[in-house]
């Protein structure tokens, strides 16, 4: 539905819940066709001849254990994070968690890409492009 929906625009990119995830579930993936697994979580390097991994850096929001809510971080907190990953990673994947985004957040999104433009030295692209350059290391 989603392929027919989007078109080449869009690849079968599989986030496991909690960002844990292990041989078996890469087996799986493989055998129904998906292209990717991003996630946080590296304890082991996924990639193999179908399956890319594009890891996530930076989750944008963060759960509150005391109340149990989503709560967006602050962009100026993201950004210093966002720094630290840019002198380790070549690519610095952000989470958006659909269920935490309030209206309010974009703005705190718009804010956040705004000073990593503003960075310089920073290309944005697609997780297709990540998934081609993985397949090359």
């Amino acid at each position: 539905i989603m392929k027919d929906a989007f078109g080449d625009g869009f690849s079968l990119i599989f986030s496991p819940p909690y960002h844990v995830f292990d041989r078996n579930t890469v087996k799986a993936l493989e055998s129904t066709g998906f292209v990717a697994l991003s996630s946080s979580t590296n304890i082991f390097h996924p990639s193999t001849r179908t399956i890319s991994y594009v890891p996530i850096s930076i989750d944008f929001s963060q759960i509150d254990y005391v109340n149990g809510e989503w709560c967006t971080r602050n962009p100026d907190e993201l950004m210093r994070e966002f720094m630290v990953c840019a002198s380790m990673f070549p690519f610095i994947g952000i989470s958006l968690h659909h269920e935490a985004m309030e209206d309010s957040d974009f703005d705190k999104l718009l804010a956040l890409i705004g000073m990593i433009r503003g960075a310089g030295n920073v290309k944005f692209v697609d997780i297709s492009t990540i998934c081609g350059e993985n397949e090359k290391s």
